[in-house]
């Protein structure tokens, strides 16, 4: 004999619920993401340092999770981007989010840094920190329950790995964060 149980059938529909309202929100970040990846690489972007079309891997040290990542950047002022962040998990989920990030420059290298609340459901407050010298990008993120490094090049500019890859300007690997960093 079934029994009925109506607070199982109610958080099933509720969490079904939610689901379907996070991937709907999410493909709609995604689908913008995609459609002006594609209008920049038809009709470029202005690129410095920091600024241009990225594309390469993240990787999460904590679990060893890994995908996919693309970011569209422009400056946005002096010492200020706007980074556009579109990244996949287990090959075939996308996510994609907005952010700001701080920077310096010298000695060919912008150093940045930033952070952004992606929410409960994608692991809270994230702080980013890294160096790009219009080549390469590496940067590492860290949550509460997760910290990793990005790592990319610019798209119609990069020719294959940099030797070592160890950091952009050749450096020890940039630290994982434990705190934001200011510049």
């Amino acid at each position: 004999m079934h029994h009925y149980k109506p607070s199982h059938t109610l958080s099933v529909y509720t969490l079904s619920a939610a689901l379907s309202l996070l991937a709907f929100s999410a493909t709609g970040c995604v689908w913008t993401f995609e459609k002006d990846w594609r209008a920049a690489e038809k009709c470029g972007v202005p690129c410095d340092n920091l600024a241009g079309l990225w594309e390469g891997t993240w990787e999460s040290a904590y679990n060893g999770h890994k995908g996919r990542l693309r970011a569209i950047i422009t400056k946005c002022s002096d010492g200020h981007y706007h980074a556009r962040y579109h990244a996949t998990f287990a090959a075939v989920i996308p996510y994609a989010y907005n952010t700001t990030h701080a920077a310096t420059e010298g000695d060919g290298v912008t150093w940045f840094c930033g952070e952004e609340d992606l929410g409960v459901l994608v692991g809270g407050r994230y702080f980013t920190n890294g160096e790009a010298n219009g080549r390469t990008f590496v940067a590492c993120y860290q949550a509460d329950k997760d910290h990793g490094t990005f790592r990319m090049c610019r798209v119609h500019a990069c020719c294959g790995p940099v030797a070592g890859f160890p950091g952009v300007s050749g450096h020890a690997p940039i630290p994982v964060l434990t705190e934001p960093v200011e510049y």
